[in-house]
């Protein structure tokens, strides 16, 4: 999920990416996956931990790698530094390889903070791990909930931030609830609602949730939430900050061709969000 971040009193440009940027259903992979698991294809367990830690890993970082260097480079032309937090779906060779990129003002976050002018960006990535879903966790960058708080724990957060400003980008969301039809889907990082409420932060930014864009904000409280929606669907938001005051315009782009990550996205999305139904807890 990418976020352009455009702040007319602040005078800066700067793209905010909440993980989840490399590719993770490369098409010739998928297809060779089916044919080498007629009995699984349709799994989607199975093929994570086939790309993951099997026999199709080889192939699969090449293409995460690869995808990852295409889009930074598109964004190399935009000439505005990059903040991006590591996602549950980035192998560590793609962490590698976000570091190296020297010719792009990229600042790999993950526990740190970042003063940036005006503004303070606390960065942490990974998510956790959705035990009811899944046996065990699969992606490198997912973690069962005692192990992310313990992780969140050793990080070294500073009691007050540089900038008056503050912003959270992460990739799992805080805490929240939101009806689907006729459920309630609950999911996020109730920790997280911690560091919002402690630090007094302005504005958060996550991922993690392909299946819904939304922003949200609370008539108590100053933060502003907002989660784009998936890149691999073209969904994208440009904010513009002034006097404090967030604009949030959310975007998609045209498919120009044909695309099997977006096709499953698209699956996955729910249509009917309202912001009524939608809220952090």
């Amino acid at each position: 999920m990418i976020k352009y971040l455009e702040s007319k009193n602040f005078n800066i440009e700067i793209i905010l990416i909440a993980g989840d940027l490399p590719k993770t259903t490369p098409f010739p992979l998928m297809i060779k996956y089916m044919i080498t698991h007629p009995l699984k294809f349709l799994s989607k367990t199975e093929y994570t931990r086939w790309v993951y830690k099997g026999k199709g890993r080889k192939r699969f970082v090449k293409e995460q790698i690869k995808s990852v260097n295409q889009v930074l480079d598109l964004l190399k032309k935009l000439n505005a530094p990059i903040v991006y937090v590591p996602g549950n779906v980035d192998t560590k060779e793609v962490k590698e390889t976000l570091k190296s990129r020297e010719d792009i003002k990229l600042h790999y976050l993950d526990g740190e903070v970042l003063n940036f002018k005006e503004i303070s960006i606390l960065g942490i990535g990974g998510s956790l791990f959705t035990p009811d879903k899944y046996p065990k966790a699969l992606c490198e960058g997912e973690y069962p909930f005692e192990d992310f708080k313990r992780r969140l724990d050793s990080m070294k957060i500073p009691n007050a931030f540089e900038n008056e400003y503050k912003i959270l980008l992460t990739h799992e969301p805080p805490s929240f609830e939101i009806k689907l039809k006729d459920q309630v889907l609950r999911g996020g990082a109730p920790f997280f609602r911690d560091i919002i409420t402690n630090k007094e932060i302005n504005l958060s930014i996550s991922g993690h949730w392909h299946e819904f864009p939304v922003y949200w904000t609370n008539p108590n409280s100053k933060t502003v939430y907002i989660n784009p929606g998936p890149l691999g669907c073209y969904y994208f938001s440009i904010l513009q900050i002034k006097d404090s005051h967030v604009e949030i315009k959310q975007h998609k782009l045209a498919i120009e061709k044909f695309d099997i990550t977006n096709i499953i996205y698209s699956l996955r999305k729910e249509s009917d969000i309202t912001l009524k139904t939608f809220r952090f807890v």
